[in-house]
């Protein structure tokens, strides 16, 4: 009895060790125009971009490129982020 579960160890072990020592991988690596998925993508730098919280209590991302409505959530993750915030009397 003692030696069907040291053998039970033994092989699941052995089998355990062996799963780590090799990858399943495609035979050809797939083209780079299917894997990006925002044609429109760009970077933002904390330089350059920041936040404008209206007076009617709405926000907006500006960045180089874009004006963004966020939320409060996204708000708070940015201003995290190292973003500043601008008070604006202008409405979007």
């Amino acid at each position: 009895m003692k030696r069907g579960k040291l053998w039970i160890c033994l092989i699941a072990s052995g089998l355990l060790a062996m799963s780590y020592s090799f990858i399943i991988r495609t035979k050809f690596e797939v083209p780079l125009e299917e894997i990006e998925s925002a044609r429109n993508a760009y970077e933002v730098i904390n330089e350059s971009a920041y936040i404008i919280k209206h007076s009617n209590g709405s926000y907006i991302f500006h960045s180089q490129n874009d004006d963004i409505p966020l939320g409060e959530n996204s708000v708070k993750s940015l201003i995290q982020d190292g973003f500043i915030m601008i008070e604006s009397e202008e409405y979007p």
